[in-house]
């Protein structure tokens, strides 16, 4: 049974650190619900207007001693986190009832041992709580075995061994891909280089926009670069001077004045 407490986080209601505030929530609901009446005070004391001692109360609580709570698994589902079916369960047998000095579980009376027994107004002199054993199947006490429980385990196993068998597939495609690569890029790296060109053999790189044409502004002169065709050229005071040129006509040279080209001209 919860706790009308609120949920602020401060206290913890629900018996996993204080098994004595779960039980004497147990015995107050179940009084309350089965009996319909307000037994949680014979805790500390005898009840002052209805015939129940506070031995009684413990009485009743040894009924509840081995009392614990599990979640078993359902069909299909392996996450309790998801879906799980709660169920009570006897755990610890052995555990003895003591009385606690006016309700106080830090002061056990150890020199008595309650005895589990319902109050004294609910049953005769002669008839005394009888507490058997009874035989249970060996899934009720392992509830791991049932043949469902072992089904699911089982399908959720295989589906990990596919996945992981998946994941070493992709490994092992991506580690031969790995290795193509390296090979390549050893390859390469082991090829004989070709000779660094001399100055002589060096030419300009063109542009992809030039079209294969050669462009040269005569900022500076290129001599290594420049063909002389027809006519004496000479480069001076960064200016390309024609001192001959030669007649398209008759094949012939003439001097004269000297015509020039300025830097902007095209060879």
């Amino acid at each position: 049974s919860g706790s009308n407490s609120p949920a602020s986080g401060a206290t913890k209601t629900d018996g996993s650190f204080n098994r004595t505030a779960w039980l004497d929530e147990t015995i107050e609901h179940t009084a309350k619900g089965m009996l319909g009446l307000t037994f949680n005070c014979g805790k500390c004391h005898d009840h002052k207007y209805d015939p129940l001692s506070q031995v009684e109360y413990y009485k009743l609580r040894a009924i509840f001693e081995p009392y614990q709570i599990r979640t078993e698994m359902v069909p299909g589902q392996i996450d309790f986190e998801k879906d799980g079916l709660p169920r009570a369960f006897d755990a610890h047998l052995d555990v003895p009832t003591h009385l606690h000095v006016r309700g106080d579980d830090r002061n056990p009376d150890k020199t008595r041992l309650m005895e589990p027994s319902v109050p004294a107004f609910l049953s005769s002199v002669d008839l005394k709580l009888a507490i058997e054993p009874i035989s249970l199947p060996i899934e009720a006490t392992h509830p791991g075995l049932r043949e469902f429980v072992v089904k699911t385990h089982r399908q959720a196993a295989e589906q990990q061994l596919a996945t992981a068998r998946t994941a070493v597939e992709t490994a092992k495609k991506k580690l031969v891909e790995a290795e193509t690569v390296a090979k390549e890029l050893a390859a390469k790296a082991a090829a004989p280089k070709p000779d660094a060109p001399t100055k002589a053999d060096e030419k300009p790189a063109a542009s992809a926009s030039d079209d294969g044409l050669v462009r040269d502004d005569f900022a500076s002169a290129k001599l290594e670069v420049w063909e002389q065709l027809t006519g004496k050229w000479s480069y001076e005071n960064g200016r390309l001077v024609q001192s001959q040129a030669r007649s398209i006509a008759n094949g012939s040279e003439s001097r004269g004045d000297a015509s020039e080209a300025d830097a902007s001209r095209r060879l």
